[in-house]
């Protein structure tokens, strides 16, 4: 078989998984390494959900800034808590939040420090406040 054809055929198989996980409803929460999820009704935990007036279920913006952005480091978690307080306070626009992760998300890495890098710019763009007393750019350590 062509290297070509061994591609297409795993990406199939790929899609094929993923698709399945997503029906289950195991895509999210613990049971997503493996295991199948325990209980019946597929419920999803509602602190990691949001339902729109369309009624579709997103994630929360946490959980797509955490993990969209792949971030590990203690530093990049206080960084994301505090955009999240921002914007729940009304200082930090969340389309902009957005804009922000979406072309922070393309990065192959360091896409916390890239997120951070684009909210500064479209902060400064748009005239508005944005501060946080920690960095993503912060090793994290030799810290008291």
């Amino acid at each position: 078989m062509s290297r070509r054809k061994t591609a297409l055929a795993l990406t199939l198989v790929a899609l094929s998984a993923i698709g399945s996980a997503v029906a289950e409803g195991t895509i999210f929460g613990k049971s997503h390494r493996g295991r199948r999820s325990q209980g019946g009704g597929g419920s999803m935990n509602t602190e990691n959900t949001v339902l729109s007036a369309d009624g579709t279920t997103r994630v929360s913006l946490k959980v797509q800034l955490e993990r969209g952005l792949r971030a590990m480091r203690p530093v990049e978690f206080q960084f994301l808590k505090q955009v999240l307080q921002q914007v729940k306070a009304n200082k930090l626009p969340q389309d902009m939040v957005e804009q922000a992760f979406l072309w922070a998300q393309k990065k192959p890495a360091y896409r916390v420090q890239y997120f951070e890098k684009a909210l500064q710019a479209l902060a400064e763009r748009d005239n508005i406040s944005f501060r946080t007393t920690v960095s993503s750019f912060d090793p994290g350590f030799n810290q008291e």
